[in-house]
């Protein structure tokens, strides 16, 4: 795992980072990146409870404040683009997780 931690988004300027890996109430995958301190920056995913999803998929939310997260994602290996779903007015787009072992961002709470 590369140790460059730096992201950067639309509106995040390019900033130290790692994932606190979670869950929502229906036990689907959250994604947040956090900074070292623990500052939540970006809270990658979006829960759809009414819409199918495999437990290794999640749902990035790609627009508004977290216009270029899906690239950062990508780029650091973590998710691989599957689809795209229109929920309301915005599309959400539905990615496989990558083994975690391939992820070039740290994990909250792992050490290197």
């Amino acid at each position: 795992m590369t140790q460059n931690s730096t992201i950067s988004t639309k509106y995040l300027r390019p900033t130290e980072a790692t994932i606190k890996i979670g869950s929502y109430s229906n036990n689907r995958t959250a994604l947040q990146l956090v900074s070292p301190d623990g500052e939540l920056l970006i809270t990658a995913t979006v829960n759809l409870p009414h819409e199918d999803l495999p437990d290794n998929q999640v749902f990035i939310k790609n627009y508004s404040e977290n216009t270029g997260i899906l690239d950062v994602l990508q780029e650091k290996k973590i998710i691989r683009l599957v689809d795209r779903l229109q929920s309301g007015f915005v599309w959400i787009d539905v990615a496989e997780l990558r083994p975690t072992n391939d992820w070039e961002l740290p994990i909250q709470g792992e050490t290197a």
